[in-house]
């Protein structure tokens, strides 16, 4: 009957002592109790660490391995691995084979095949293998809403988490240059989804440093951003323009600099404020903003904020979108979604990492505060749980939500997400 289960649902059962352990014994029939089951392992090794466990009358300290059966010992090949020479029980669902140290003594092993409630397996083949956008949604509006609105503050935590871990990546291949990656964060979510790659090989193309050498000459920063990008023409009858490809060709030379090529930016498909030729323009327009790479060091409102991050393209490009060709006047603002988007996906994210690398959980627990402040976001993942009946009211959850999704339900990770939790404890 309950045979169609992964490893996972055994660890998912021991962690949090979801067996009748009244009358727990091992297989020697000695009695177990658990006082600590441990914590989970996520990475090679024992299933579960410093764990604390009463055998007989033997107080135990150490690890605890979990397979489906006993055989999988030797099939794991975890009798060759000392790291495995520590531990203190052996946790299966079958026992079909005797496991033993390689002293030849026996392992203390418990079956649970008998102790665990059969609601834990009928919840766990309802949102296992189910081949939808994810795996519980035909369950989710029989869900206590609450506790779904509650649990997304912690996985909101985990998404921000996760963006520090790649800041800390480049953290470490800028040298620790706080300005660089600053910069490269910025550069990148004006670049959006098309142009992210391109933006942030920009940022190493045109360093941050040189270009603060110019800062009180916007005009200059963005020649060197447009040549370096490869989108800036050998020529053109606008003298504007004609003074930007001269700059720039001084002082390339001057650097030493190699430029991007104009094939690795896309436009089409695009909005045209959204060209890759006006989000340079901005670029340089913060890159010469005063106390502009500060702002993430320290709170601020969600105002402040956002007017720090308002910018204008410079006046080449109010009458035009790409350097070849005229359009009608129009000032090329950053705009309000795009602010947002940089509020998101680069300010709060940096200054969590900033507040991370300082230890400063009050900057934290300030981020997770202007994130709630932020509009929700409208994409194809917030779209899709709309129509689920979960609606994102701020950022904070729509970024929730995303890591949901990308991280847990595309996985199949039920068994780690507090809804997958609040599913499996229903009796």
């Amino acid at each position: 009957m309950h045979e169609s289960f992964r490893e996972d649902l055994l660890h998912y059962v021991w962690r949090y002592q979801l067996y009748d352990f009244h009358q727990l014994k091992t297989t020697e029939n000695l009695s177990v109790t658990v006082i600590r089951p441990g914590i989970l392992n996520v990475n090679s090794g024992p299933d579960f660490s410093n764990a604390k466990i009463k055998i007989g009358t033997k107080l135990w300290y150490g690890n605890v391995e979990i397979h489906i059966n006993s055989e999988d010992w030797y099939k794991h090949g975890h009798h060759n691995d000392k790291a495995y020479s520590n531990v203190i029980l052996h946790v299966v669902y079958h026992d079909n084979k005797k496991v033993c140290y390689s002293d030849g003594s026996n392992i203390p092993t418990i079956v649970l095949e008998n102790q665990i409630p059969k609601s834990i397996f009928q919840n766990y083949l309802k949102i296992n293998g189910k081949n939808e956008w994810v795996p519980c949604e035909k369950l989710l509006p029989k869900l206590d809403q609450s506790l779904i609105n509650f649990s997304l503050h912690g996985i909101a935590i985990k998404r921000l988490e996760q963006k520090v871990e790649q800041i800390k990546k480049l953290y470490k291949q800028t040298n620790q240059d706080l300005n660089q990656v600053f910069y490269t964060l910025i550069a990148k979510s004006l670049g959006g989804h098309v142009n992210r790659r391109a933006f942030q090989k920009l940022c190493d193309f045109a360093p941050l440093k040189i270009l603060k050498k110019y800062r009180d000459q916007v005009f200059l920063v963005e020649a060197i951003l447009m040549g370096q990008s490869g989108l800036l023409p050998s020529k053109n009858n606008d003298p504007m323009i004609m003074k930007m490809i001269l700059d720039y060709q001084f002082y390339k030379l001057k650097h030493s600099f190699h430029a991007m090529k104009s094939v690795e930016w896309k436009f089409s498909k695009m909005r045209p404020a959204g060209f890759p030729t006006l989000r340079i323009s901005q670029l340089a327009n913060y890159v010469c903003q005063d106390n502009f790479w500060s702002i993430y060091k320290s709170k601020q409102d969600i105002k402040t904020l956002c007017l720090r991050l308002e910018s204008n393209a410079s006046l080449i490009w109010d009458t035009r979108f790409h350097f070849n060709k005229e359009t009608e006047f129009k000032e090329k603002k950053v705009g309000q979604s795009m602010i947002q988007s940089l509020l998101i996906n680069a300010v709060l994210p940096m200054m969590f990492f900033y507040a991370t690398i300082q230890f400063n959980d009050e900057l934290k627990e300030h981020v997770l505060a202007l994130l709630s402040q932020c509009k929700e976001e409208k994409n194809s993942i917030s779209r899709a749980w709309r129509k689920l009946g979960l609606e994102p009211k701020n950022a904070l959850d729509t970024q929730a939500l995303y890591y949901l999704k990308t991280e847990l339900c595309d996985h199949s990770y039920c068994l780690y997400c507090p809804i997958g939790n609040q599913i499996m404890r229903k009796t």
